[in-house]
């Protein structure tokens, strides 16, 4: 699903796993991606935070500056939201800036 706003659009993606199964979708508005990732820098932000999660990414930002070893890279950003298991709702979030060597 794809959110828009002035900023960022959004996608939110959900993990499947289904080993020796093909996944297939009849819904018009769910779209199967496969994923191979990439080389990422990634920030948590702690259970129960409800402020601006800006701070986080201007962390990871001001670290991807001040590298000798890595740039940014050109795949996607991602936010991961992290569960408790039989506790319901999220409980935090990992942020995932892409990078690439320099090297």
């Amino acid at each position: 699903t794809t959110f828009n706003s002035a900023e960022v659009g959004y996608e939110a993606w959900s993990m499947m796993n289904y080993p020796n199964h093909e996944i297939v979708s009849d819904d018009k508005d769910i779209v199967i991606k496969h994923f191979d990732g990439g080389l990422y820098a990634t920030i948590d932000v702690p259970e129960g935070f409800s402020g601006d999660i800006k701070e986080y990414w201007q962390t990871l930002h001001r670290w991807i500056v001040e590298s000798e070893e890595y740039t940014y890279g050109e795949h996607q950003y991602l936010e991961e939201y992290i569960t408790v298991p039989k506790k319901g709702g999220f409980h935090g979030k990992k942020l995932l800036m892409p990078i690439q060597s320099l090297k």
